[in-house]
């Protein structure tokens, strides 16, 4: 019975490998390239290397609301506005259009306060589309991601049951031996030694792009299949659109509030919903430098700058810690850049053993088909 479980464990380790190992090779190469897209974008980008000035102050307002007031976009989708930071020194601007239905970014020089037009599209930003959703229609995509991810931990834990002696073993490499002993043995240490990254990159992988689907299984449990119920606990009600225009307001004014509200952390993003409704929210988002989970976000009314909502790290339960953590240390976002370099040669690893393991599958079928 046991030799029989074994048999099936194996046989699903090596046609799980073998069927979907392009597909993960693929998401996990884009994946260690995408490590690097800020910096990679600057050098395909000459008109985004701009040199950084953390204590350069800037208007948000002159900057922003001129770009806005051109746009053709949808009210009732939020407008996200990234503030410029080193390893993205321009200020960037998206919204939803109202006739392509399409996101639409724009990037501002904060230095001479101009609109960096695009010219082209960016392998980085191919790179990062393949690895997030490979290129197929969200979400969709997005969930084919996440099941590759579930796949990937089936196949390492079934790697792990049927090589007993995998631990043991790990400093074996029988380089006199046959071929396949010799690719079995690489692909054995390639399997020991990251293991702890590999199981956590699958793990996380998986739970990013199941995370719509999740949201919906939870809504049906707990709030009896609200989404928006299920979403506003965490983010927040929506804004509700009056009709009414909002009075002029300052996008600067909510950082300085943020900044006095949370001293101890930097605004990095800002989001506007209800854009020029008289019920618009602004949400000031930071973090602080170099944590695992720092996320502080705080949602302002903008006609009477009343807080709304806030949402930090430091009141979240242990288990939306866990999953706040996930994006961190799946994208390498904490410790700067070795930690970065370090993610991307554990990646290589990754993608060598899947090789490994393709190869080692085709060396066994040329030796069962010489033995017929």
């Amino acid at each position: 019975m046991e030799r029989r479980s074994n048999k099936i464990i194996y046989e699903t380790h090596s046609w799980a490998g073998v069927l979907f190992s392009i597909v993960l090779f693929i998401i996990s190469f884009s994946g260690i390239v995408s490590l690097f897209d800020k910096e990679l974008t600057q050098w395909e980008r000459p008109s985004h290397r701009i040199v950084y000035d953390k204590s350069q102050s800037i208007n948000i307002d002159r900057l922003v609301k001129p770009v806005l007031a051109a746009a053709n976009l949808r009210q009732d989708r939020p407008i996200l506005i990234t503030l410029p930071n080193k390893y993205h020194p321009t200020l960037a601007v998206s919204w939803v259009d109202v006739e392509s239905d399409k996101v639409i970014k724009e990037h501002i020089n904060p230095v001479s306060e101009k609109v960096i037009h695009r010219q082209g599209n960016d392998f980085t930003e191919l790179l990062r589309r393949m690895h997030t959703d490979l290129l197929l229609p969200q979400p969709f995509g997005r969930y084919f991601i996440g099941f590759m991810g579930l796949l990937m931990m089936l196949s390492i834990l079934s790697g792990i049951i049927i090589h007993k002696k995998i631990f043991s073993e790990m400093f074996k490499f029988r380089i006199n031996r046959s071929k396949r002993l010799l690719w079995t043995d690489f692909h054995k240490v390639l399997g020991v030694w990251p293991l702890p990254f590999h199981i956590m990159i699958s793990f996380s992988g998986a739970m990013l792009g199941l995370a719509g689907l999740m949201i919906n299984v939870a809504a049906l449990s707990a709030f009896d299949g609200d989404v928006d119920a299920a979403v506003a606990t965490v983010l927040g009600e929506r804004v509700e659109i009056s009709g009414q225009l909002l009075p002029d307001y300052s996008l600067d004014l909510f950082v300085k509030k943020y900044r006095i509200d949370r001293p101890k952390s930097t605004p990095t993003m800002l989001m506007i919903e209800g854009y020029g409704d008289l019920n618009q929210v602004v949400q000031v988002s930071g973090e602080k430098e170099g944590a695992l989970v720092s996320f502080s976000n705080i949602k302002y009314r903008s006609h009477n700058h009343e807080i709304l909502h806030i949402n930090t790290a430091d009141d979240a339960t242990p288990f939306m810690l866990a999953y706040y953590a996930l994006t961190p240390l799946h994208y390498a976002l904490y410790g700067g850049f070795l930690i970065k370099a370090l993610y991307f040669v554990l990646g290589l690893s990754l993608c060598l053993m899947m090789v490994s393991g393709t190869v080692i599958w085709q060396i066994r079928q040329a030796q069962r088909s010489k033995s017929v």
